[in-house]
């Protein structure tokens, strides 16, 4: 809860690194600006602009917690947070969860961590659903933060285009200025179909998914 060390998480932990870190193997990654997904509102393909200046070292009096339910990532992550520390002075240590007790400790009420990597996805394109997690009082699964209940309760109803992005683009701002998240990529998959399916079309709300009752051989 502190805005110091929380700006300083924000703005000196690397997102390639960290990135590469957690997800382990992978480099498929897509940069992006914001929470909101490239294809919603204005976002953009760009990684959000991070100012490391280190005016001083943090003496906390514990190591803040990381959960992370993939056991595959430990050395990788240990070894990136152990550099982090030299530059900030801030230890985070990894509690290692199923994701069972990840998601239990999630929605908890008690709080035994500090940091999380979580995905937020929709299967309608709209914005409403990636921004309420975060910024709704009665729906978010963060505790600190800006809130924007009525703001979202406009972007539901009937409301223009440039009206919504610029609603949508307000928050977003709000989100990254209060440090409370660092976006770290927007996710892409390829998918494999047998050469002779028919009736292969995507492009069915936000996920694209393909409608199995129309495929055929």
């Amino acid at each position: 809860k502190d805005d110091n060390i929380r700006s300083t998480i924000f703005n000196c932990l690397p997102i390639s690194e960290f990135r590469a870190a957690f997800a382990f193997g992978r480099t498929n990654f897509s940069d992006i600006d914001g929470v909101l997904p490239v294809g919603v509102a204005s976002a953009s393909t760009k990684k959000v602009k991070q100012n490391c200046n280190i005016s001083r070292q943090f003496n906390l009096n514990r190591p803040l917690t990381f959960i992370n339910w993939n056991a595959e990532n430990i050395h990788a992550l240990r070894d990136l947070f152990s550099s982090f520390e030299k530059i900030t002075g801030i230890q985070i240590k990894i509690k290692t969860v199923s994701t069972t007790e990840f998601v239990r400790e999630l929605f908890g009420s008690r709080k035994d961590y500090d940091l999380y990597v979580i995905a937020i996805d929709a299967v309608r394109p709209d914005v409403v659903p990636f921004l309420e997690p975060i910024v709704h009082s009665q729906k978010r699964i963060i505790e600190i933060g800006p809130t924007f209940d009525r703001e979202l309760e406009i972007l539901e109803g009937n409301h223009s285009i440039i009206e919504s992005s610029t609603i949508a683009e307000k928050i977003n701002r709000a989100i990254l200025d209060s440090h409370i998240i660092l976006p770290l990529y927007q996710e892409n998959r390829t998918f494999y179909y047998p050469h002779k399916i028919k009736n292969l079309t995507i492009g069915r709300d936000f996920l694209e998914y393909p409608e199995v009752v129309n495929l055929r051989l």
